[in-house]
């Protein structure tokens, strides 16, 4: 399995590169327009850092190191500690660094999961009314969600997009549907969108978006699962 990303410019292609998934994999080197590819450990593809053994453990670095430093430029470019304004400022410029594409890369690895929380963590530690708090008596004070269940949320979200076809995604595709669900009428049965959980032979092919919160939404209430629009849901 390989993942190709070609920077190309108007008219020539600038670089070539290729990273090979997998310990079995061959790495072979490939041709296109007469030039080699080269092999990489990591690419970042759409703003997404992929590495060889999709731990994404370049992506969370480097979020986290980026975030860290937008965090201090907010506290320098803002006098005021109010935590109204702050909150904002918060969800505008830093949360969306630390969501983006969450779906591509959410991390299942304890020690991913703990370095983005600590950023939050880091982020509402600074607020001076609220330092002598624990994080969870900080998070409601600024009606902040631990950024953990802000990941699970979005997934749970584009599952309900893609079992309602909101999405170009064919649910049959991504998806194994159980025979009872699929002959099931929407409003018999809670089960019409119960997934079937897959075997999964690797970690990575465990922990991907299509299976890791499987368990998750068969266990949502029907009211969630067959809701007509997204704002019941």
């Amino acid at each position: 399995m390989l993942v190709l990303y070609v920077a190309a410019s108007s008219q020539f292609i600038k670089d070539l590169c290729v990273v090979h998934l997998g310990a079995n994999n061959l790495c072979d080197s490939y041709n296109f327009n007469n030039r080699t590819t080269e092999c990489a450990d990591s690419i970042r593809d759409l703003g997404v850092i992929v590495d060889s053994g999709l731990t994404f453990d370049p992506h969370v670095n480097n979020v986290g190191s980026k975030v860290y430093a937008r965090i201090a430029m907010l506290f320098r470019g803002f006098s005021t500690r109010n935590i109204t304004l702050l909150r904002r400022a918060y969800i505008t410029y830093v949360r969306p660094i630390l969501e983006y594409a969450s779906s591509v890369w959410n991390p299942h690895l304890l020690k991913h999961i703990n370095a983005l929380e600590r950023v939050q963590r880091h982020f509402t530690k600074r607020i001076t009314v609220l330092r002598h708090l624990s994080y969870e008596e900080r998070l409601a004070c600024l009606e902040l969600d631990t950024l953990e269940c802000r990941r699970l949320e979005a997934e749970l979200t584009l599952y309900y997009k893609i079992m309602h076809n909101l999405t170009l995604w064919p649910i049959d595709r991504y998806f194994n549907m159980s025979v009872h669900s699929r002959h099931t009428h929407l409003t018999e049965c809670r089960s019409y969108f119960n997934i079937s959980a897959a075997f999964c032979g690797t970690v990575a092919y465990q922990n991907n978006f299509f299976h890791r919160c499987v368990s998750c939404w068969n266990n949502l209430p029907s009211a969630a699962t067959n809701a007509t629009y997204m704002k019941l849901f």
